[in-house]
């Protein structure tokens, strides 16, 4: 699937032998072993073995050949050319990943995860007043050395209190740039719009000044930057054709 007079196929391909899967082996039973030609595959937990893989896993490589014994003949480096994709075509640059059903499909952030931070209101506003929430993220120059957030707090239930600490959050340029404020019921939820690695100084604190408001303690979940070398990548598409060049690592 050349572009624009390039062509990649076999460029850098190395091959390893490996056992073919239980969902392999059905493949070729119900058509033919030519049918299982560039499918996408994992490697399974027995090691020797590959096979189709589920829905969001990382392709290991593709079927180059299929022995009538069983084995397959399995590209795991270089270019491959004409690999199926799913029908709302990829994006070139983007981690392949498994669709489930033998074709490719991508997703907008590679396999990187989402700092999150949440925080949950145990008791609510007993006296009206001013609260202050520190935000810290090193991730943003404004929020590096944590950035105090005025809330403004009525008398009033835990979700009561939560939703106008979400509400403050959200009206804050510097907080609302770098985070997704959400909350469930008493729950005040930021998470990073970009996977990055870990930031270890993440943190929301909370100040109740004289209002009686109480939050727990902070819950985290990592982050972990988007992984894109050594992974399957799209190099281009074809819309038309379904179809896509990838590089394997």
């Amino acid at each position: 699937m050349a572009r624009g007079g390039l062509g990649y196929e076999g460029i850098g391909f190395q091959a390893a032998t490996f056992k073919a899967g239980a969902g392999i082996k059905a493949l070729v039973e119900a058509a033919n072993r030519d049918a299982v030609v560039g499918i996408p595959v994992v490697v399974t937990s027995a090691g020797d073995t590959v096979d189709l893989g589920n829905e969001g896993d990382v392709p290991f490589g593709f079927i180059d050949v299929y022995e009538n014994d069983g084995h397959v003949g399995v590209q795991f480096r270089g270019f491959r050319e004409d690999v199926p994709v799913v029908a709302t075509g990829v994006t070139p640059g983007r981690v392949c990943l498994l669709d489930g059903s033998g074709a490719l499909k991508d997703t907008a952030s590679g396999i990187g995860v989402k700092q999150s931070m949440s925080k949950t209101v145990t008791t609510g506003a007993t006296e009206a007043g001013d609260a202050t929430v520190t935000i810290t993220a090193a991730g943003k120059a404004e929020l590096a050395d944590g950035k105090d957030i005025t809330v403004t707090l009525a008398v009033g239930t835990a979700t009561a209190t939560a939703t106008a600490i979400e509400t403050a959050l959200k009206a804050d340029e510097d907080v609302k740039a770098f985070f997704d404020v959400t909350r469930s019921t008493a729950t005040v939820i930021l998470t990073a719009k970009v996977p990055a690695d870990n930031d270890d100084t993440m943190e929301i604190e909370f100040t109740a000044g004289d209002t009686g408001a109480v939050m727990g303690d902070t819950t985290d979940v990592a982050g972990v930057a988007d992984r894109k070398i050594g992974l399957p990548i799209f190099i281009n598409t074809d819309a038309t054709a379904k179809t896509a060049t990838v590089l394997l690592g």
